[in-house]
């Protein structure tokens, strides 16, 4: 039975990891965006801060900025994603000429997913984990499991609500609504 492509490259990937590993040799290497399985990674920060400096073209520029929001996410630093969000905005407003509309278009439900889910975390953060108490993450939410910080969720609530404003058949939006 043929195996599908990801599941190829996946295994190629581990087994070359275990071949690395037996030499001795360092396992992580800049991901290429080829392999989707390597996320969480914080080590990758710093390289595409250098990166970013060096960039030469829009089209790299928002590129690397984008990984490094999404490897900011992933490894919970919410608000410096949200500040690289923020950014990749302030980019793409500057240069929607020369980006063109498309581009812009293209990621801007990618970028509010994203800043949705930061501020969901943080919500998390601030009601179910700083402030846990034995109604926290019970359904029906009642009692001490109702947020009393809710700058986190209401700032998720109001991407949230951009995005069905901007497309109404978001499925995701409306779900985490």
């Amino acid at each position: 039975m043929q195996q599908p492509p990801g599941t190829l490259r996946m295994t190629a990937w581990l087994r070359d990891k275990r071949l690395a590993e037996k030499r001795g040799a360092a396992v992580l290497r800049e991901d290429d965006g080829s392999t989707p399985w390597l996320a969480n990674r914080p080590e990758s920060i710093p390289s595409l801060i250098n990166a970013i400096a060096q960039a030469t073209t829009i089209g790299d520029h928002l590129k690397l900025r984008i990984r490094l929001a999404f490897e900011l996410l992933w490894c919970g630093r919410n608000q410096e994603s949200l500040q690289a969000l923020d950014e990749i905005h302030g980019i793409l407003a500057e240069t929607r000429e020369q980006v063109g509309p498309e581009m812009a278009n293209q990621l801007t439900p990618t970028l509010r997913s994203m800043a949705a889910t930061c501020f969901l975390r943080m919500a998390e953060q601030d009601n179910c984990i700083c402030d846990h108490n034995a109604d926290s993450c019970l359904l029906p939410i009642r009692g001490g499991g109702v947020h009393t910080k809710q700058n986190g969720s209401r700032s998720a609530i109001a991407v949230l609500t951009d995005s069905l404003r901007a497309n109404p058949r978001d499925l995701e939006a409306r779900w985490l609504l």
